[in-house]
């Protein structure tokens, strides 16, 4: 039995030795073409779900308009150096802001720097401080910096003493691009400041040695006690001085003395033995001889002040502060009026001063409200261009101990003085300015320890009366062609005293 070859290939046997006959040239099913077609979809899904997993691991939070983008012909290995090519700076994608503190907890009235880095070149950013009970409202700003070319930043402020923080844990420091809107935030930790008792050591009991039993004499009787003699009340000259261990002066005082002035820094101190360094209060009371005329009284507390002056209450800022100024002009009618002067300190540092100069006219005590600023193009003053008067008190009152011109508006005394006719503490001071600019908007800066206000024209445009340290306050006007006058008034009570003033055009 023979076969060719053809034959031999068309049939193969089994297991069984059964024959089965097969066709070399039969076409596929088309089953077989649907089952190829899907497990082709099945790996492309597979593949773009692969894809989408490592893009979101290369680029972590970013969105697609995130993701770099490059164009043909650059090496996407290499990024290009503005500097070296000539290019416009590009500035860093959103998200790559970032804020640190130092140091990173403490208490009310430290001093706390915030850096930053990886913000807009050139670009004005706001440091906000946040409770845990604002949720995610905005929060308060305490402070501004300018980034510079590296988009790097670095400024400071001091812990408010407010009653909002007392209890808290930590605070959210947060730096807001005005620019680009980008938001990096840091946490502060508060520390709660606590007595620690003494404890008492345990006293070991004498032991009584044996004694010899006498007989029973009789007991004389006792001496009576005199009754203590009652403190002698003090000389009162000046101003009768009351001070009590609550936060109102009410009842018996806990010491009275006479105070040559209503002038006192104590601190975190207190004010005398048997008096608390928190949670205390004080009344001076005095009679003095005015003429006629019109008076300016100043009072810089913190806490708590009122005033009062025959009987009549003329000032009442009865709560808790950073040593805050106020001031307000009162005619008086020749003769003898009575003074009388309240404070309290609750927590942290404890200040007061009161002052009092004769001016020529009552001013308004209502401060105008501050309005949205337009902004004026940068002038260059010339030499001499400021004339500034100084002045001994911080009422900017009676007549000044110094006069002088200056170039520019930036100082820092730290804790000494201007001059040596100006005290390094409590005293003020005045510049003005006649500048002819052109018509636009003008952008105008302000920062002050203790505080500062602008004027432009007779109106008041920047009010930081007092200004927190390290914040920088800005005020936009749109002003017409002309000559204008500028006027910057500041005021020093206590530590450092710093002072800077500029402007920019807008357009």
């Amino acid at each position: 039995m023979s076969r060719n070859l053809s034959e031999d290939r068309r049939l193969a046997r089994d297991s069984l030795g059964r024959v089965t006959y097969f066709q070399e040239d039969e076409p596929q099913s088309s089953l077989g073409n649907l089952v190829v077609v899907f497990l082709a979809l099945v790996a492309s899904v597979v593949l773009c779900v692969t894809l989408f997993l490592v893009v979101r691991l290369l680029f972590p939070g970013g969105s697609p308009g995130d993701m770099p983008v490059f164009s043909p012909g650059t090496p996407s290995s290499a990024v290009s150096d503005p500097a070296a090519t000539g290019a416009p700076t590009a500035f860093p994608v959103s998200g790559g802001a970032r804020v640190s503190v130092d140091p990173m907890q403490g208490f009310i009235h430290t001093l706390v720097t915030v850096t930053g880095e990886g913000w807009w070149p050139g670009e004005p950013v706001f440091i906000f401080l946040r409770a845990p009970q604002d949720g995610d409202g905005p929060g308060f700003s305490y402070a501004a910096a300018m980034a510079d070319d590296g988009g790097r930043f670095s400024t400071a402020f001091t812990f408010p003493n407010e009653v909002r923080w007392i209890g808290q844990e930590w605070a959210e420091v947060k730096g807001r691009g005005a620019r680009s809107g980008q938001e990096a935030t840091a946490r502060f930790v508060l520390i709660a400041p606590t007595s620690t008792p003494t404890p008492l050591l345990p006293t070991d009991q004498p032991t009584q040695p044996p004694v010899a039993t006498n007989l029973p004499t009789a007991t004389p009787s006792p001496s009576p006690t005199p009754p203590p003699s009652p403190t002698p009340e003090p000389v009162i000259t000046d101003w009768r001085g009351e001070y009590y261990g609550g936060l109102e002066p009410f009842g018996k005082p806990a010491l009275v003395r006479n105070d040559p002035v209503v002038d006192f820094n104590w601190g975190l101190g207190s004010p005398a033995e048997g008096i608390p360094a928190d949670g205390f209060s004080a009344r001076w009371t005095r009679r003095l001889h005015f003429d006629e005329g019109a008076y300016r009284f100043a009072v810089s507390a913190d806490d708590g002040v009122r005033l009062r002056i025959d009987g009549r209450l003329v000032l009442d800022q009865w709560h808790d502060s950073t040593q805050e100024a106020y001031s307000l002009d009162v005619e008086l009618a020749d003769g003898e009026h009575l003074l009388q002067i309240e404070y309290y300190e609750n927590l942290g540092g404890a200040r007061i001063l009161f002052q009092w100069a004769r001016v020529e006219s009552p001013t308004p005590t209502a401060t105008p409200t501050p309005t949205a600023l337009p902004t004026a193009e940068p002038t260059i003053a010339p030499p001499g261009a400021w004339r500034g008067e100084f002045y001994d008190n911080i009422l900017l009152a009676g007549r000044p101990v110094l006069i002088r011109e200056d170039s520019v508006l930036n100082f820092d005394w730290g804790l000494g003085s201007p001059d040596p006719r100006v005290p390094a503490d409590d005293f003020s001071a005045r510049w003005t300015r006649s500048v002819e600019m052109a018509a636009g908007a003008y952008r105008f800066y302000l920062e002050a320890d203790d505080g500062a206000r602008l004027l432009i024209d007779g109106s008041l445009v920047i009010d930081a009366w007092p200004a927190f340290p390290g914040q920088v306050y800005m005020a936009e006007l749109d002003l017409p062609a002309g000559v204008h006058l500028l006027e910057v008034q500041y005021y020093e009570v206590t530590l450092d005293a710093r002072l800077r003033f500029w402007d920019e055009f807008v357009w």
